[in-house]
Formats: C-alpha cells, structure tokens, sequence
C-alpha cells in the first residue's frame, strides 16, 4: 500500500496551485498515520 500524494491534494486543495494549505497537510499526515497503523498491524 502507497500513498497517492497526488491525489489527495487534488481532493483538498483550494486552489490550483495550493499544496501546502491546512486541510491539504492535515489530509496527508492523516493518510500516512492511517498506512502506518495497518503497517504496524502487520509487523509486531
């Protein structure tokens, strides 16, 4: 499982140029906590 970065700034961006807005981080790290839990689910 990856994460599509690509994608989920698309989803919650404001505008077309905007990467680094609050919704967009807090999109991201909750996507990279969500693969790091299934992560550690599988590796004990």
């Amino acid at each position: 499982m990856s994460i599509d970065t690509q994608a989920i700034i698309k989803e919650y961006q404001n505008d077309a140029a905007d990467t680094g807005s609050v919704n967009v981080q807090v999109a991201l790290l909750t996507a990279r906590i969500k693969h790091l839990t299934e992560h550690f689910k599988t590796h004990k």
